[in-house]
């Protein structure tokens, strides 16, 4: 016990380390001092069940999935680095820090969420990301026409006054030929993939931000009960959720030391 801000703390129980995914973590001296290892790992299965019961959920898992195949590029370029210039054979930040932990007998469990709970305790959150991606597949072709609608009139009206007559004639040019382009089956393919890709790329990271508050609690309820209990933890999460766990820890009267 320590005494931490003006209150008591259990300190050395409780570690925990913000991991960039495409770097390999260094945590053996970390593992030498801990029993229990809690790892991230999102979970995706069954998530053909949650579409089937509600198909708005599909932009945010659609956006899950093809941030995963992103980042499984980029463990890709991570690997050959790994292997070609430092002969180490990289299998992804969580995976490394199992096999360390499992070499030197600690007791791994991955603590995380999964869609199915999100929708249980967070439904609006699928609302939200399928309103942002509605709103983009609109919002983006009407910004770039207006945008591209100023810019003509700006050239045209060269003395620097602006004539609503001219920017709405030239809008409605623009609205005329984006329908004729439209009609043209193999651009409106093209288009609308841009535009998917562009909406999922943005989904994925808006979901993963949303449901922080979910998948850190769940952490922080496991490692309270572990610490509480006389074991000594180490928690290894993305970088982006380590100051809202270790708040969270203190509250519950346990300091939780970064490695860094």
């Amino acid at each position: 016990m320590s005494n931490y801000g003006g209150k008591v703390m259990i300190k050395d129980k409780c570690y925990i380390y913000g991991s960039i995914h495409i770097l390999l973590p260094h945590l053996e001296n970390a593992l030498d001092k801990v029993d229990v290892v809690l790892l991230e790992g999102f979970l995706i299965r069954e998530w053909e069940k949650l579409v089937r019961k509600d198909p708005v959920t599909i932009v945010s898992i659609l956006g899950v999935l093809f941030s995963l195949l992103v980042e499984k590029i980029a463990f890709g370029i991570a690997r050959w680095y790994y292997k070609v210039f430092r002969g180490i054979e990289f299998k992804g930040d969580m995976f490394s820090v199992a096999t360390l932990a499992k070499e030197r007998g600690k007791i791994i469990e991955r603590t995380d969420s999964d869609f199915h709970e999100v929708y249980a305790l967070k439904k609006s959150v699928y609302v939200e990301v399928f309103t942002v991606f509605i709103l983009f597949l609109v919002g983006i072709p009407l910004l770039v026409l207006i945008l591209l609608t100023l810019f003509i009139e700006i050239i045209i009206t060269a003395n620097g006054i602006f004539y609503w007559e001219y920017f709405i004639q030239i809008f409605q040019v623009g609205i005329q030929s984006g329908i004729l382009v439209m009609m043209q089956p193999e651009q409106a393919f093209k288009l609308a993939t841009l535009l998917v890709t562009g909406g999922l790329l943005l989904s994925g990271p808006i979901f993963a931000y949303r449901t922080i508050d979910i998948r850190d609690s769940k952490v922080v309820e496991r490692a309270t009960e572990l610490v509480n209990s006389g074991k000594t933890v180490l928690i290894v999460r993305g970088k982006m959720h380590v100051n809202g766990i270790v708040r969270e820890l203190e509250k519950r009267g346990i300091y939780c030391k970064e490695i860094n």
